[in-house]
């Protein structure tokens, strides 16, 4: 189970290049090989992160290539709309209030996203669906 991000994580992360395809997700995920900065960055955008907490509890986030990024979280069905960008091998994010930036891993298809500056928090993980698997 991954633990529970969706709009808790874009308060506590997102507020304070190009897509890669499925064929190309489950190439890595094949390989399970553990990639950082850019690269990572590249395998998240034109793609869907997802986070089960369970008890029905999910989040999805959705960096579409041109640059907006959408978070939809269950139960509630809270969603929230804002923008990304690549500041120094990171993503930033912005939804309200300035830009967060975080530091994504990539193993397979799982990710984990941790707030630039605050490296001993533990980092928010995710598993990545190819496109917007979710109609965000």
């Amino acid at each position: 189970m991954y633990r529970r991000a969706g709009l808790a994580l874009a308060a506590a992360l997102l507020c304070s290049g190009s897509g890669l395809s499925g064929a190309v997700l489950a190439q890595q995920s094949s390989a399970a090989i553990r990639t950082s900065g850019e690269r990572a960055t590249a395998m998240v955008i034109g793609n869907t992160l997802l986070s089960e907490e369970g008890e029905g509890r999910s989040a999805a986030i959705f960096f579409d290539a041109s640059g907006r990024v959408k978070v939809y979280e269950t139960p509630g069905e809270a969603r929230a709309t804002g923008s990304w960008s690549i500041k120094d091998r990171n993503l930033c994010v912005l939804l309200s209030g300035p830009d967060a930036c975080l530091h994504v891993e990539v193993s397979g298809t799982n990710a984990e996203l941790s707030p630039v500056g605050k490296e001993r928090e533990p980092p928010s993980k995710f598993a990545i669906l190819p496109g917007n698997a979710k109609n965000l």
